[in-house]
């Protein structure tokens, strides 16, 4: 929650003094590789502190994460099949079914 309200802070700053160009062309090329970095540090650490629970709970895990995973593979399935019956290329049906819906925009 702290660095998202730290972000929004720091956007909205910038924002004001420079406008959005300078957030765009210069504020998130810079951030960029740390936001990956931080991503997966946020995944190992949940990982790391979470794993007895995970080891010792293996059948609520897999309750949790069999529904999870049908919903997935569900959803992707019906998108994709409906870009298919919309005529929309493969190259461009693939990859947003698996992605989820966005603009067709360039």
């Amino acid at each position: 929650m702290i660095p998202l309200a730290i972000g929004w802070g720091l956007r909205a700053w910038r924002l004001r003094q420079q406008r959005q160009r300078c957030v765009k062309d210069v504020l998130l090329p810079r951030f960029a590789p740390v936001t990956i970095a931080v991503l997966l540090l946020t995944l190992v650490f949940i990982l790391a502190f979470q794993a007895q629970n995970i080891m010792g709970r293996t059948v609520r895990v897999v309750l949790i994460a069999v529904p999870i995973l049908l919903q997935v593979y569900v959803n992707a399935a019906l998108a994709y099949g409906l870009m298919r019956r919309f005529r929309v290329l493969h190259a461009i049906a693939a990859p947003r079914a698996r992605s989820g819906p966005k603009t067709f925009s360039n």
